[in-house]
C-alpha cells in the first residue's frame, strides 16, 4: 500500500467530497509544525522546504492547501488549509481577513463546500495574553461564530516543553483557559486537545474529525458573506477588526506623542547627541508609517449611515462569538 503523506496544492480549489480543516491562530503557536508532524515530520511535497522554520518572521503570509493522500480510510480527500494570523508581519490585518473571507466565499458560494473542522491553536507556555493573542482569539470568534462552534477545536501546544510541575500547571491553566478566554465557544460544545509535538498525536486529532465530517457547519463569516450578502466591512469580523485598529490607532499615537517628547529634550541641556537624533528620527518615521496603515484600513471598514441602516435588513441565522477578554 502507497505511503500516506502530504502536499502542498499549487492552487487553494477543493473538491465537494473533501473533507476540509482550516487551522487558525496567531503566528507561532505552532500551526505549521502541526502540518510537518502529520508528515512524520517528513519534508512536505511542493513546500519550499521546511514551513515552520521561519515562523517568528510570520511566513506564513498565504494561505495555503494541504491534501493527504493514500489514507487508509479517507484515501485523497483530507485538506488542511493553513491560514496566516492576525499579526502578519506582511500583510495588514485587512488583507488577511479579506484573503479568509474570500477563500470561504469561494468555497461555499460557488462549490457549496462547508468546512469539517477547524483548529485554532494556542501555546500554553503562554503564561498571559498578549495583546496580538487577544486580537486574535476575538477575530476567531467572530469569524467562527456559534453555528460550528461543535466543529471547533482549541489545540494546545508545547507539551513536549512541560513536565512536573510544569505539566500539572499548564494543565490547570487549560482550565482557566476553557473557563475564560475560550469560554463561549467551549459552552457551545467546542473542545480543548493537547498536542505533544508528535505525528501520532497530530492525527489523533485529526482522525475524529474526519470521521465525523457528514456533520459540516456553516462558518459564521460564509454564512454573512454568501447567505446575507454582506461586504467584509458588513461582518462581525469586520466590526471587530475596525474596533480593533482603532484602539491600536490610539496607542500609536500615544507612542508618537512620547517620542516627540524624548525628541524636544535631546541635547537640552547638555551636549548635542547626533547618533540619537537620527535614531528617534528614524523611529518617529516608523510609527508615522504605521499610523497612515492604521488609518487606512480603517477607512475602508468604515461603515457610513446608508451601510448601517441596509445592513438592518442583512441578517444572519448564525452570531459572531465573543471570546478573549
Amino acid at each position: 500500500m502507497p505511503q500516506m503523506k502530504l502536499k502542498r496544492e499549487q492552487k487553494l480549489g477543493v473538491q465537494e467530497s473533501d473533507i476540509i480543516i482550516a487551522i487558525m491562530g496567531p503566528t507561532g503557536a505552532g500551526k505549521s509544525n502541526f502540518i510537518e508532524k502529520l508528515n512524520g515530520g517528513h519534508p512536505i511535497e511542493g513546500a519550499a522546504g521546511k514551513i515552520s522554520s521561519a515562523f517568528l518572521k510570520s511566513y506564513t503570509s498565504e494561505m495555503a492547501v494541504y491534501r493527504v493522500y493514500n489514507h487508509p480510510l479517507f484515501h485523497n480527500n483530507i485538506v488542511m488549509v493553513d491560514t496566516p494570523g492576525f499579526d502578519d508581519t506582511k500583510k495588514t490585518d485587512l488583507q488577511i481577513l479579506e484573503m479568509i473571507g474570500n477563500w470561504l466565499q469561494e468555497t461555499y458560494g460557488k462549490l457549496g463546500v462547508l468546512l469539517s473542522g477547524v483548529l485554532y491553536f494556542h501555546r500554553i507556555t503562554d503564561n498571559r495574553f498578549s495583546g496580538t493573542a487577544n486580537k486574535n482569539l476575538r477575530m476567531f470568534g467572530k469569524l467562527c461564530g456559534d453555528g460550528a462552534a461543535t466543529k471547533v477545536t482549541f489545540v494546545t501546544t508545547m507539551w513536549d516543553k512541560m513536565s512536573g510541575d510544569r505539566a500539572a500547571l499548564a494543565r490547570s491553566r487549560v482550565d482557566e483557559l476553557k473557563s475564560t478566554y475560550w469560554k463561549n465557544l467551549v459552552a457551545l460544545g467546542a473542545r480543548s486537545e493537547p498536542f505533544n509535538n508528535s505525528c501520532e498525536s497530530a492525527w489523533g486529532i485529526i482522525d475524529p474529525i474526519a470521521q465525523s465530517e457528514e456533520e459540516r457547519k456553516i462558518i459564521h463569516l460564509q454564512n454573512e458573506l454568501v447567505n446575507s450578502a454582506k461586504r467584509i466591512q458588513e461582518t462581525d469580523a469586520g466590526k471587530a477588526l475596525y474596533e480593533a485598529l482603532n484602539s491600536l490607532l490610539t496607542q500609536q499615537r500615544e507612542t508618537l506623542d512620547q517620542l516627540v517628547k524624548q525628541m524636544n529634550g535631546v541635547g537640552r541641556g547638555g551636549m548635542p547627541d547626533p547618533a540619537r537624533a537620527v535614531q528617534l528620527q528614524e523611529k518617529r518615521k516608523k510609527i508615522e508609517d504605521d499610523i497612515q496603515t492604521t488609518m487606512m484600513q480603517m477607512q475602508t471598514l468604515k461603515l457610513n449611515f446608508m451601510s448601517k441602516l441596509v445592513l438592518f435588513f442583512k441578517r444572519s441565522s448564525t452570531r459572531g462569538v465573543a471570546l478573549g477578554d
